[in-house]
């Protein structure tokens, strides 16, 4: 089964909250991430093994989101 892609803009409380819970089910992917603090968006990519975007659109146009 394919898994559903995610982007996350924002990589705050909220977002890890919300990527451990997606993540748990074992139906979705974190692919892409992207928020205006480079070291927070590193942080959040090492993670969740995902790729770090430094500009909003270049994650949310990736093709597997």
């Amino acid at each position: 089964m394919k898994k559903f892609g995610w982007c996350f803009i924002g990589t705050g409380t909220l977002a890890n909250q919300v990527a451990k819970e997606i993540l748990s089910s074992g139906k979705h992917k974190i692919v892409s991430c992207y928020t205006r603090n480079p070291d927070k968006c590193e942080a959040f990519a090492k993670e969740y093994d995902c790729h770090a975007y430094p500009r909003y659109c270049q994650g949310a146009d990736r093709t597997c989101i």
